[in-house]
């Protein structure tokens, strides 16, 4: 072996040893211990006793089937993403909510269509017309962040992998190729939060000011009128690939969330599709859909409170307040990256 490739296999090594024992630091050698000796399968997704059209338990669509159609399983079953599956019902990747108000927000302007006739043309014509693979952003064959993992892999390389790939979830195979769970972060950092007491107390005091500061979460953060139009919202999410906004008033204080789980509004078969132009006070109003909590901390609280917020709430994101104004917001993204890619 020559000298140079020697160092860099060092230095590489070193680099390596580096990230283990600032992993140990964070995370904790105890909570690392579990997180490898439990089988990524032992995470299952929460199903709720109307869902439909299963494949080992999970919901999923077809590559071929209509968007429409997604859409709607994911209105009845009220989650966010749906595995698709291809040829011989092998994974293909993920359609999720913000697929269709991506295909949405290209569709409308900010103001409404002229007429009903207009309307309705839209709702049988267009929406109907597109396909799953039409609207898919992330097919596996095209983009790594989709591929699935094997269902012997350790929960902590499945939460490493959903870390390094900014990935929302991870579809689980078998041998065979077939899907048989899905692990989100969602689910990743209950299980965090739930075993909260072997977290250092190094790493639970963490405050936000000090993420904030060191670049671990946003310096901005993307927010909505009150007054805007919903679509307006939506396209927002759409242009940044996020999934909530926080909805602001004339002076600029939070004072609700808008996320991608709203889109329920409009119903099956995008059948209320006219209220994407109500006021988001409106459109959050409508129907008495049960919409995503807003949480909020100041930037002196800690990861710990963080934590805790969402092991109680089950929320995938919390704002971060400086005289009622958001100035950064913690996501579950940033989390899996803080504990698991050590930077």
């Amino acid at each position: 072996m020559d000298l140079k490739r020697k160092a860099e296999e060092e230095g590489d090594g070193e680099h390596k040893r580096k990230k283990r024992k600032l992993g140990r630091m964070r995370l904790g050698a105890d909570l690392i211990l579990t997180l490898v000796e439990v089988n990524a399968s032992a995470l299952r997704p929460r199903i709720p006793p109307s869902a439909t059209t299963f494949w080992q338990g999970i919901v999923i669509c077809h590559v071929n089937d209509s968007l429409s159609s997604a859409f709607d399983k994911l209105v009845e079953n009220r989650i966010l993403a749906l595995p698709v599956l291809k040829d011989h019902n092998r994974f293909y990747g993920f359609v999720d909510m913000l697929d269709v108000v991506t295909k949405i927000s290209d569709s409308f302007q900010e103001t409404p269509p002229s007429s009903a006739e207009d309307m309705e043309l839209f709702q049988l014509g267009q929406f109907q017309h597109l396909s799953v693979s039409d609207a898919m952003d992330h097919p596996y064959d095209r983009h790594y962040a989709s591929h699935p993992v094997r269902s012997n892999l350790s929960l902590f390389s499945a939460m490493e992998t959903m870390a390094s790939r900014k990935s929302r979830r991870l579809a689980v195979v078998g041998s065979d190729g077939r899907v048989n769970n899905v692990v989100t972060q969602s689910m990743a950092i209950r299980f965090l939060a739930d075993a909260h007491s072997q977290i250092p107390e190094t790493t639970l005091s963490t405050t936000m000011q000090e993420l904030y500061e060191t670049g671990k979460i946003p310096k901005t953060v993307q927010t909505v009128e009150l007054d805007s139009p919903a679509i307006s919202a939506f396209r927002t999410m759409a242009e940044n690939q996020i999934s909530a906004l926080p909805v602001v008033d004339p002076f600029g204080h939070i004072c609700d969330v808008m996320s991608i789980r709203d889109l329920r509004n409009l119903k099956k078969n995008l059948s209320s599709v006219s209220r994407l132009w109500l006021k988001v006070g409106d459109f959050k109003k409508v129907d008495q859909v049960a919409h995503h909590k807003l949480v909020t901390v100041d930037v002196e609280s800690t990861l710990g409170e963080v934590l805790d917020h969402i092991r109680k709430t089950n929320v995938h994101r919390v704002f971060i307040l400086k005289d009622k104004m958001p100035v950064s917001v913690v996501s579950l993204t940033d989390l899996m990256s803080y504990f698991f890619l050590f930077a």
